[in-house]
């Protein structure tokens, strides 16, 4: 796990975990950390977007990823029936608004919609093996699609895995895109 925010009131809150903290490198996406949680405010169980969020590190799995991969050898007999986690039998991709199937906005005047999300059924549901509840440990879990996602629509895009040295064990640029946003940040807990 790593943290990283600027403590300014902007960053992950209720509902982000799983979001990614994605970085732009010489022209390709790369995901670096998942949101697992944040520390709730005194006053209510609610974020505090005034701490820094803590991350879990994409960059420490790569192994057991690649272990999870279609046409993996060390796949067989993984998977996880998903019934007993608490999501459901499908995923929208592409979607910025759950109350439309289009997103819209206005730029420079004009009304601008993105392609249309694509819902697309659960094959399975992979968690890690050593998943800590109780410790947030291993947090982190493959969901496993029966058909392939259209990544040719602007909305839906491939990111990749920090696989390198230079990407997993150098930072980035201190800038960071989480739920759409740009924000600068700081980070501990990573080699520099």
């Amino acid at each position: 796990m790593f943290c990283a925010g600027k403590r300014d009131g902007v960053g992950a809150c209720n509902g982000d975990s799983g979001g990614g903290m994605f970085f732009n490198y010489d022209g390709t996406w790369y995901i670096r950390g998942l949101v697992s949680f944040t520390k709730p405010r005194e006053d209510a169980h609610i974020c505090d977007t005034k701490e820094y969020t803590v991350f879990t590190d994409v960059a420490k799995y790569l192994k057991w990823i690649e272990q999870h991969m279609r046409g993996a050898v060390a796949q067989k007999n993984a998977a996880e029936n998903y019934n007993n986690l608490k999501i459901g039998t499908s995923i929208r991709l592409g979607d910025y608004d759950l109350g439309n199937t289009t997103d819209c906005a206005e730029v420079d005047g004009q009304r601008v919609c993105s392609p249309p999300v694509q819902t697309l059924e659960i094959e399975s549901v992979i968690r890690h093996k050593n998943y800590s509840r109780k410790f947030f440990l291993n947090n982190i879990a493959l969901i496993r699609l029966r058909d392939r996602a259209d990544t040719s629509r602007s909305n839906v895009k491939p990111i990749c895995l920090p696989v390198t040295n230079e990407l997993r064990n150098k930072m980035l640029p201190i800038k960071y895109k989480l739920q759409g946003q740009t924000h600068y940040f700081s980070l501990l807990g990573l080699k520099e």
